[in-house]
């Protein structure tokens, strides 16, 4: 930034440091500097007619909407690019195709989000671009994750940490690790996910890269809340408040509220689940996230059912019905476990827990979202209503018993409850073990600065 400053001090009219001084302000958190700054370059570029110039500039002002949560005014400005770029600029047309991308998928809008992935990624790979490979593979991996492909989504993004390495692209390596430790975390691999998002962590803080800071340190509090590190997870909430409020980013704030209020359900606070939730919902629906919305809704029926909540429960199963409607292929298949915490919150959690059993049973190879939410449900109500040796019995746990501490806590109730004593003993034990575990130990991570 500094050098990019020095060649303005010389002279303002420099465009291409302006548009670097742009990129690292951004990069640095100040989201309000790099937009000023991008809207000049992009002025100059139109008076010079310098068609390079003018996309690249136009490409920042999108990034900085994207980051501000305006999806409707990042989609503007990078159409008009996507209008302007010629086709002898396939790394130009590469990166715009991957934010126009991003912002249907932020939309919600996961199959036009997807065609415009794969046609950037064909293009990537025809040019060689191996930069532009790594930052589409990472972007569909959270397709695939979001589809219940989580071991797709790991393979490509393997591929995408090695494209972004050779690359030399820190910042997308860090984001690649970031999206890994999420995508193993969502096959129960807790402790390997911890040490990917430590890693990214130690990028962020080396880049000074707070949109990084806060992908990682966000997981990082998702992935921490079973282990019940409350301080950990504490700490990285303040520092994400902190530079969302900065930013004013309400996309940070919602993620922040969102994984807030998971870790309030999984302590059984669910009171504040419900507020941290409707809290976050609210602030990417004023954004038009609404894919996020929809998840969002999902663990509101969640939190509130378990709370006995009825009214809520309903409610926010209505809303999201609403969504599913206008895209089934990524919400359907939550309705069954969203009309079985319907039944239960009506006082059959009998027929609620049937029903659900009913359904896992037909779709045993599910791996997605939907269905670990359905499986942990499930193992709940089971404890709850003494059927032990069912919840033993189902070998969908196999996978999160391994690192999963709310399915080793799930798997020691029902063994105490058919009264294998001793080996409910053993499973503590290890569990116990697992909370010790050098790799959640975070004061050896470098500390984020205040």
């Amino acid at each position: 930034m500094k050098y990019y400053a020095f060649c303005l001090d010389q002279d303002p009219g420099l465009a291409w440091p302006r548009l670097g001084l742009a990129i690292s302000a951004a990069a640095g958190g100040d989201l309000e500097r790099s937009a000023d700054d991008a809207a000049k370059v992009a002025a100059i570029a139109r008076e010079t007619g310098n068609e390079e110039l003018l996309i690249a500039a136009l490409r920042q002002q999108g990034s900085v909407a994207f980051r501000r949560g305006d999806l409707d005014a990042a989609a503007a400005y990078l159409d008009t690019a996507l209008e302007d770029v010629s086709d002898n600029r396939p790394l130009a047309l590469t990166d715009l195709l991957v934010a126009r991308a991003s912002v249907e998928d932020e939309r919600g809008n996961f199959t036009r989000s997807r065609e415009l992935f794969e046609r950037a990624l064909a293009l990537a790979r025809e040019t060689g671009n191996r930069r532009g490979e790594a930052s589409v593979l990472v972007n569909l991996a959270v397709l695939d994750n979001r589809a219940g492909d989580a071991a797709g989504a790991g393979a490509r993004l393997r591929a995408g940490l090695d494209a972004a390495r050779e690359a030399g692209d820190s910042s997308l390596e860090g984001s690649t690790l970031a999206n890994l430790g999420a995508t193993e975390a969502n096959q129960g691999r807790l402790l390997d996910a911890v040490a990917l998002l430590r890693q990214a962590l130690v990028i962020a803080h080396r880049r000074g890269d707070v949109q990084l800071e806060v992908l990682a340190s966000i997981q990082l509090m998702r992935v921490l809340a079973p282990f019940g590190r409350d301080a950990d997870i504490e700490r990285f909430a303040r520092r994400v408040t902190n530079i969302a409020e900065r930013e004013h980013n309400a996309y940070w704030q919602a993620e922040l509220h969102w994984a807030t209020g998971n870790a309030a359900a999984g302590h059984g606070d669910r009171a504040r689940a419900l507020d941290e939730l409707e809290h976050a919902r609210a602030l990417y629906r004023d954004a038009g996230l609404t894919g996020n919305v929809a998840a969002v809704l999902a663990d509101m029926v969640a939190a509130a059912s378990a709370a006995g909540r009825a009214g809520d429960a309903h409610a926010a199963a209505r809303a999201f019905r609403v969504i599913a409607s206008e895209e089934p292929l990524a919400w359907n298949e939550w309705l069954p476990l969203i009309d079985a915490q319907l039944r239960a919150v009506d006082g059959d959690v009998a027929g609620a827990l049937d029903d659900l059993t009913r359904h896992l049973d037909r779709t045993p190879d599910a791996r997605g979202a939907a269905a670990q939410a359905g499986l942990f449900q499930l193992g709940r109500w089971q404890v709850a209503t003494g059927r032990f040796a069912d919840l033993l019995a189902r070998a969908a746990w196999k996978p999160w018993l391994a690192q999963h501490p709310h399915a080793i806590e799930l798997r020691i109730a029902a063994l105490r409850g058919l009264g294998r004593n001793a080996d409910a003993d053993a499973e503590q034990a290890r569990l116990e073990s697992l909370a010790r575990e050098p790799v959640l130990d975070l004061a050896l991570s470098p500390r984020p600065a205040p």
